[in-house]
């Protein structure tokens, strides 16, 4: 346990009725080592995040819902009965560990292809707009995005049933917690913002419309896993996968507001190196309007990690591309160690890497024994 004299990024937290060690995140990243057919997670993956249990709280990488949510090739799924066998895998070996780990859920909506999809399946999204200039590295290539189908209201309380089947399946596959993938132009993203989102019923035109499907799946997920272990990530600034809005400030703020409303456990705000001064705006809207666990994401170091924690910006501090080398992330920012670099760029998203760039990275003690 970290003493009060600790730099604020090594002191515990308290997050609802879990205590985590530090506050260091790891955040979700999508590393394509599920098992074939099935996308069924296994023992390197288990490996891989036992390896990463140096932080108070790992974020698991994206999980599609259903067979139609998968959006890169050897993605992990949490929706069958093996998919919930192989977690079952990662969370022991993660809690054997020392860490905690929440699953989040995802759907990639409009930002998928066909190609990688069951038969007959294609990309879903609010409205029939395309993703401009979008493709996904597919194993016949790269493929363009097509125009999403639109969905009716029919298969968006569908897609609700599918988020809760999908939250059950993580409780029993022993996960602490579920995060909703709000970011980065999937799905939830793809309702929130008014450019990919030009419905005209329920489910679109004014926020509140919009906000519609993404607040019916989290009350399925709080009623799963109460509400102190529901979180969603949003990416107010970010344009990934073609994602606009005409109000970010605005919108992000009453968006913040309404999930404060549902007393969420936590919520995670990655910030668009490229903004500035806007950037600053939206992640003091989410602390003047969010009352509880509030991440930030942010190509952080050690310093500005801890001068926005002992500034009460945030509570914790999500990291991604450095824990992907770095297995003891922390004790290395503890102690002002220079971080592994990243392996070969074949080896981040490819399943035929196997442990190659994935649990072949050295600790510090490793490395100098």
């Amino acid at each position: 346990m970290a003493s009060p004299s600790d730099p604020p990024l090594f002191s515990s937290y308290q997050l609802g009725p879990m205590t985590l060690k530090n506050r260091v995140v790891m955040a979700p990243m999508t590393r394509c080592r599920s098992t074939l057919p099935g996308e069924i997670p296994n023992a390197l993956n288990a490996t891989y995040y036992a390896q990463r249990s140096t932080a108070g709280l790992i974020i698991s990488e994206a999980t599609h819902i259903n067979p139609g949510g998968l959006g890169y090739h050897a993605m992990p799924g949490i929706y069958s009965d093996a998919q919930r066998d192989g977690w079952k895998l990662v969370t022991d070996a993660v809690h054997e560990a020392g860490s905690l780990i929440f699953a989040q859920l995802f759907h990639a909506g409009r930002a998928t292809v066909p190609e990688l999809l069951p038969e007959g399946m294609g990309p879903v999204g609010p409205s029939p707009i395309p993703i401009p200039n979008g493709e996904r590295h597919t194993p016949q290539g790269k493929k363009p995005m097509p125009t999403p189908h639109e969905l009716t209201p029919e298969e968006i309380e569908q897609l609700v049933v599918d988020h809760r089947h999908a939250a059950e399946i993580a409780k029993a596959a022993g996960f602490d917690g579920v995060q909703l993938h709000g970011a980065n132009g999937f799905i939830i993203n793809d309702f929130l913002k008014d450019a990919s989102n030009q419905r005209t019923d329920a489910y679109g035109g004014t926020l509140e419309k919009r906000m519609r499907f993404p607040m019916a799946v989290l009350d399925q997920l709080i009623d799963v896993f109460g509400p102190e272990r529901v979180g969603i990530r949003l990416s107010p600034l970010g344009e990934h996968n073609g994602i606009r809005d005409s109000d970010i400030l605005g919108h992000f703020t009453e968006i913040f507001q309404a999930l404060d409303a549902k007393n969420l456990g936590h919520l995670e705000v990655l910030g668009a190196p490229w903004t500035g001064e806007k950037n600053d705006q939206v992640n003091a809207a989410a602390r003047a309007n969010f009352s509880n666990t509030l991440i930030f994401n942010h190509a952080y170091d050690a310093q500005r990690a801890h001068d926005e924690l002992a500034a009460n910006a945030c509570d914790l501090i999500s990291f991604g591309k450095p824990y992907i080398a770095n297995p003891d992330l922390p004790e290395r920012l503890r102690l002002g160690h220079p971080l592994n670099e990243l392996a070969d760029p074949y080896t981040l998203y490819n399943v035929d890497a196997g442990e190659r760039g994935y649990t072949d990275y050295p600790t510090m003690d490793a490395a100098n024994a």
